[in-house]
């Protein structure tokens, strides 16, 4: 007996007796389903490069007593990757890859044909062909024994399967920079994997086998490259963690260890912006965020950390931004995107098939990691309204072109941008400030306004750095750590660390946000706290126990969460009884002020007979108002253009 008939023989002794009951089972249920398979049972039988004959071994012995209606397929999983998409060319082509893959886009469900019987209708005569035969099936032009074009298919007699294509890339986290264009591969599924309840999406991470082929274009003497996968598996996690070595898991929690680690941490971000602490600390918790699972802070409540920086010009906001994609695991930087379908997803014609698919956005190519946006102010509001729901509930819906499909977007925002009179006025109301609607505004865990002060000391200490381009950080005793050990730090945290809230801090947080609304509820001027904003402090305590690697939320991890959420409130001119203004939520101060301003505005239309009233009238109005409801004049201008609006709106 040949060895390779022996290794085909112990394969299937082996499937026969660990996968008996299943295959019986899968048999009894009378419809096609998938036998998964862990490369670790079978790989004393099986080479790493034979898998694809091993798969054709396994699932002949699976079906050895069921029909074409019942058929199993096989597929075999945790093969370890060969190689990474990168590194494929044509010297590549005819050999067996294993890799890690996302996909950027994937077709409908197609028939294709298998085998194809076909019968003339003036002779009675039958052809018939398989794809051993022929790589396509395409009914003859003419009968073979009368040469009439009088050809048709027998349906019943023919055999379809399930086809799709997509378009596989790098993972963003496989990638040396996160931002060069990577190589994109065409990839065919057939069978169960391409079927309905197997469900792959544009923006999955994926792990694959299969065979490299070269298909010919449209073009004459042109050839593209084609990956026939023999399997496909999402990827639980997005988080490359087998690149970690042993000494980097040592290194790792070795520095969990250091009392000052969220510190070091805070100083590590960003080292070449100066200052900035409160900032930062808020951008450190972005990177571990919460839990993305019914484990986390709420059932079904999303775990990312979304953060919007405001800042007058030449404050190195952008800078900022770039410095924080160093030290990222995964993200997607937009660049100059400015269209919903740029940033979620768009439907698109494929050039090959002629099929509708749909193409991933950066929102949605940057699931499981960051998406970092610059000039988020300059986006179109019907644009950044869409984005609602990625922000909210982590999904991007699509529905156009026959397409329904609900994609996954488990991303963390960080956007920047300029307030409307390039200064911000903590003073003034951060609505009218900003060009982002108060529904998107109120999605944001995080808000910053970097101010343009001037301070001798800090200015002397930025210009010098930047002169000498420094790493601009405080005066500390604390290391650094480098941005490799730190993305190493994030990584095993988010693949590994999954804390929950305590007794006591859940405990501690209700007290907190019950105390905070009725000390508001007793105030005029107040805008309180939502429980949007008690489901952001929660999230950030759960982000700062696992920056320290800590399984359990505890109280104190509650107490900086609300330190760093009330620090950011701060920067804007709000505090935790005026959250509620970042929302649009009106005080009752405010409220009265505009039903006043109603009033008096329904008192001059008696008069005048329509509401345009010309400037002397409103000062007037205005003044009246200042008087009886003894307002600053800020305050009932803002009541006055929202009064005149609501009374149009009737």
């Amino acid at each position: 007996m040949t060895r390779k008939k022996l290794q085909e023989n112990r394969i299937i002794k082996h499937i026969q007796e660990n996968y008996h009951e299943q295959i019986i089972e899968a048999e009894d249920k009378n419809h096609t389903s998938l036998l998964e398979i862990p490369y670790s049972e079978i790989k004393e039988y099986t080479p790493l490069n034979q898998i694809d004959t091993c798969i054709t071994i396994i699932e002949d012995t699976a079906n050895e007593f069921t029909d074409e209606e019942n058929h199993i397929y096989i597929q075999v999983t945790d093969v370890p990757h060969t190689c990474k998409l990168s590194q494929l060319d044509a010297e590549n082509i005819g050999k067996f890859i294993s890799a890690s893959a996302m996909i950027k886009s994937i077709t409908k469900i197609q028939p294709e044909m298998v085998r194809g019987t076909f019968i003339c209708k003036s002779c009675g005569y039958t052809i018939k062909i398989t794809n051993e035969d022929t790589d396509t099936i395409i009914s003859p032009d003419k009968c073979p024994n009368c040469n009439k074009n009088l050809v048709t298919i027998v349906q019943k007699q023919s055999k379809f399967q399930n086809l799709q294509l997509m378009q596989l890339e790098e993972p963003l986290e496989l990638r040396e920079t996160g931002t060069s264009a990577p190589s994109r591969f065409k990839a065919m599924i057939t069978g169960y994997l391409a079927g309905a309840k197997y469900h792959l999406k544009a923006g999955d991470v994926v792990n694959i086998t299969g065979t490299l082929e070269s298909e010919q274009t449209k073009t004459q003497g042109k050839y593209d490259f084609m990956i026939n996968l023999n399997t496909i598996k999402p990827q639980k996690n997005m988080f490359q963690s087998e690149n970690l070595t042993h000494e980097d898991i040592r290194n790792i929690h070795e520095l969990s260890k250091d009392k000052n680690i969220f510190e070091r941490l805070t100083l590590s971000i960003a080292p070449k912006v100066f200052g900035n602490k409160m900032i930062k600390e808020g951008l450190v918790l972005q990177q571990f965020e919460a839990e993305q699972t019914d484990s986390g802070v709420v059932v079904g409540d999303r775990g990312t950390i979304h953060i919007l920086i405001i800042g007058d010009p030449s404050l190195g906001k952008t800078k900022l931004l770039d410095c924080v994609c160093e030290t990222t695991p995964k993200f997607v930087r937009t660049g100059n995107v400015t269209s919903d379908v740029g940033l979620t997803a768009a439907v698109t014609k494929d050039e090959l098939t002629g099929d509708f698919s749909v193409n991933a956005g950066a929102i949605i190519l940057a699931d499981g990691g960051i998406v970092v946006m610059d000039e988020f102010g300059q986006l179109q509001s019907e644009t950044q309204e869409g984005l609602n729901e990625p922000m909210e509930s982590c999904t991007v819906t699509v529905s156009k072109a026959s397409i329904t499909q609900t994609l996954s977007a488990r991303t963390s925002f960080l956007c920047a941008a300029n307030p409307k009179n390039s200064r911000f006025d903590p003073y003034d109301n951060i609505e009218k400030q900003i060009n982002i609607p108060p529904s998107t505004l109120s999605r944001f865990d995080l808000i910053y306004a970097m101010t343009d002060e001037v301070n001798e000391d800090r200015d002397y200490k930025l210009m010098k750095a930047i002169l000498e381009d420094d790493i601009c950080v405080d005066e500390t005793e604390l290391e650094i750590i480098s941005s490799d050990l730190f993305m190493k730090y994030v990584t095993y945290a988010k693949k590994y660390i999954h804390p929950k809230l305590s007794n006591e801090a859940i405990e501690y947080i209700s007290t907190f946000y019950k105390e905070t609304r009725k000390e508001a509820n007793e105030q005029e001027d107040t805008v309180t706290i939502t429980t949007r904003n008690g489901k952001g402090i929660a999230r950030l305590a759960v982000a700062r126990a696992k920056a320290e690697l800590r399984e359990e939320v505890t109280v104190s991890d509650v107490e900086e969460a609300i330190r760093i959420f009330s620090d950011s409130l701060a920067t804007t001119g709000l505090d935790l009884l005026t959250a509620g203004k970042i929302a649009g939520d009106t005080s009752k101060k405010e409220l009265s002020l505009i039903k006043e301003c109603e009033r008096q505005i329904e008192d001059m239309f008696l008069e005048y007979g329509n509401y345009k009233f010309n400037k002397d009238d409103i000062e007037e109005m205005k003044e009246n108002v200042i008087i009886e409801c003894e307002a600053d004049r800020n305050s009932v201008d803002r009541a006055y253009t929202k009064a005149i609006k609501n009374i149009v709106k009737k």
